[in-house]
């Protein structure tokens, strides 16, 4: 079910929706490692230098020219929408695609569909950072392989972690522009295998590879099933900083880098 509560720069020639961008952000999960931390707020509402995470992804994303934001909340989602509102205070419009029960960021996506054109949008996990990431180069990268590639449905942030046995892995092509296969949590030993970076861009096609009234994993289960049905998903690697505040360590490591850099996403 979905409730409606109304209320790096993409210049406009990039612009997903005629004069503005939209964005979704995943930030229903249950957070159930981060409960140690805090139990009585959505793991997205964690301050990372003296803010909410999600406020650092919203203001950035505003930043980068997007005016709609779709927020996929369900764990304490009253905490998120009495903190925001309908986006009026930050210059930008804001909906709520609310779970009733756990879907997966596969099923989170789906549920966001009605608060969306039918246009190529963005998507942030609501747990992790990536301050040095250019909005307008992924969204730029995309468009430029929708217009020569037929079969295109989405461009993947990537990176490279140190211990990449604790992720899912991404095999490319040769170029390393390519995605080819995605492997479960294995250690690879291969400059060609990356994990994902959680942001990605999306053609509305993606919808019609999302099964509805059940959860779903998109890396799982939604991106090899487009690879399988011979639609083409593309990398854009990113050497920046990531962070994930699943775990308190991760937490801390992000609120550390925020505070010492100074940076304001």
């Amino acid at each position: 079910m979905v409730t409606r509560i109304t209320g790096n720069k993409v210049p406009k020639t990039v612009a997903m929706n005629g004069d503005s961008t939209q964005a979704i952000i995943l930030a229903g999960g249950l957070g159930t490692r981060f409960r140690s931390v805090r139990s009585d707020i959505p793991k997205s509402m964690a301050e990372i230098d003296g803010r909410p995470l999600l406020e650092h992804q919203v203001q950035s994303l505003r930043d980068c020219g997007v005016t709609r934001i779709v927020l996929c909340v369900g764990h304490l989602a009253g905490a998120v929408s009495q903190h925001f509102g309908d986006g009026t205070t930050l210059g930008l419009r804001i909906d709520y695609a609310v779970e009733r029960e756990p879907l997966g960021t596969g099923g989170a996506i789906l549920n966001a569909r009605p608060f969306l054109d039918e246009e190529p949008f963005l998507v942030l996990n609501g747990d992790s950072l990536l301050p040095e990431l250019s909005f307008h180069d992924i969204v730029s990268c995309h468009l430029a392989h929708q217009s020569s590639e037929p079969g295109t449905v989405g461009t993947l942030v990537v990176i490279q972690a140190p211990d990449r046995g604790a992720y899912g892995v991404i095999e490319m092509d040769t170029s390393g522009t390519r995605v080819l296969d995605f492997r479960e949590k294995a250690p690879v030993d291969t400059t060609r295998a990356m994990i994902s970076g959680g942001v990605y861009v999306l053609d509305p096609v993606v919808f019609d590879h999302i099964p509805a009234g059940r959860a779903v994993s998109v890396e799982r289960e939604v991106f090899p099933t487009i690879l399988e049905e011979g639609g083409r998903l593309w990398a854009y690697r990113y050497d920046g900083f990531f962070g994930d505040i699943g775990t308190p360590e991760g937490y801390q490591r992000v609120d550390r880098y925020m505070r010492e850099a100074g940076k304001k996403v």
